[in-house]
């Protein structure tokens, strides 16, 4: 099963002017995946 990931409009601008790119983003998401991060709450998550 393949996973589709979509950015919203204000998000996209941010991450551009951030300069972070869509594999970095796609990495993070990896690892959120297999569990190597926490949930501090209010949708904010760090890397274990």
């Amino acid at each position: 099963m393949s996973i589709r990931l979509f950015k919203t409009k204000g998000f996209a601008v941010a991450a551009k002017k951030a300069l972070i790119h869509d594999d970095q983003l796609l990495a993070a998401f990896s690892e959120l995946c297999k569990g190597q991060a926490d949930d501090l709450g209010g949708g904010v998550w760090k890397n274990a």
